[in-house]
């Protein structure tokens, strides 16, 4: 079954190659939403952009047509597939489909969500500045939106536009502003100069594969990911959510849920007494160690970001030959375990 499981990954997802566009993707956007400047207003004009503008537009244009988002619509696209289960609902209201989705087939579901692929699209963002030099498939995304919507709603966030009509309905309840307010410190935890080494990424794209079928062995049991799995887990998520539903029905027998609003870590937390049963039951079942204690400066949790994270030019100084950043964040890799140890 785990062989089943790295096949499919490796030929239909790619889940390597999809994992280190991922953090580029991170990488890249990490400057336009690590600041504090944008109110709860205009996250929530924003999360209208997404929901009322954007995925219908997804819906309707050429099928041909490469959609480049604007970066705040990019973010709450991205943070929303993470929620593979609400994304799935939201497409299915969006389109219009009779019944409620919680009745609704499986097949149904998943035939819902193919009508909303964009797999050259997920990885994209464009700003304003982007207007200087136009790519093509920004020149046809602007003509699909100016199409839609012509002078009504602008292509990229305008504080004029922040109205009271702006607002989404209550059909939408999921809290995508807080969720996508957390997703925000994968890139910190997933920073780690081990993460863009082939041998690494390996490793976790086959024991992401064991991790699902540890999942479907354990039905009703919170499994925890350590950060090299949970970053396959993402990139599955968030490449094509069809395919990663389709291989939840293959290979789980249901969409697996993917929770990221357990953030309490401390002793007899869920998250810290589930991480405990995850590590024995893989243990178990595969009969070698989830984690060694040394191996956790490398796949455990590094601790919240520091506050230079926050500021825009963190990325460009980690990613610097030599930079100060990366040496500072091996460093913290190292005394964080055996701090949290000794207090």
């Amino acid at each position: 079954e785990v062989s089943a499981i790295v096949e499919a990954l490796a030929s239909e997802v790619d889940i390597i190659g999809t994992a280190k566009k991922q953090v580029n993707f991170l990488e890249r956007i990490h400057p336009f939403i690590c600041g504090s400047s944008f109110t709860l207003e205009a996250l929530e004009y924003s999360l209208f952009r997404y929901i009322k503008l954007w995925l219908p537009l997804v819906l309707t244009a050429p099928v041909n047509t490469v959609l480049v988002p604007p970066v705040d619509i990019a973010w709450f696209w991205h943070s929303h597939r993470l929620c593979p289960l609400q994304y799935s609902r939201a497409c299915w209201i969006i389109s219009g489909q009779a019944g409620d989705w919680e009745n609704a087939e499986p097949e149904q579901k998943l035939k819902v969500l193919k009508l909303f692929e964009r797999p050259e699209s997920v990885f994209l963002f464009s700003t304003p500045e982007d207007e200087d030099e136009l790519t093509d498939s920004l020149v046809k995304t602007l003509e699909a939106w100016n199409s839609a919507y012509g002078n009504s709603h602008s292509f990229y966030f305008k504080e004029e536009e922040l109205l009271p009509e702006n607002r989404l309905p209550n059909a939408f309840t999921y809290d995508l502003i807080n969720s996508s307010g957390n997703q925000r410190e994968f890139l910190w935890q997933v920073s780690r100069e081990c993460f863009t080494e082939e041998p690494f990424l390996m490793r976790a794209a086959f024991d992401y594969a064991r991790f699902l079928h540890l999942i479907a062995c354990s039905p009703g049991k919170f499994t925890v990911p350590r950060y090299d799995i949970d970053l396959m887990w993402h990139s599955h998520m968030t490449s094509s959510p069809y395919l990663y539903s389709c291989h939840s029905e293959r290979f789980v027998r249901r969409t697996v849920f993917h929770d990221h609003s357990s953030t309490d870590r401390s002793p007899k937390s869920k998250l810290s007494t589930s991480w405990e049963e995850t590590k024995s039951r893989w243990k178990e079942k595969y009969n070698v160690e989830y984690v060694k204690p040394e191996e956790m400066i490398f796949y455990g949790y590094r601790g919240p970001p520091d506050s230079h994270y926050w500021t825009g030019r963190w990325v460009y100084e980690y990613k610097s030959p030599g930079g100060v950043k990366r040496f500072v964040s091996k460093v913290s890799d190292i005394l964080n375990p055996i701090l949290s140890w000794m207090f």
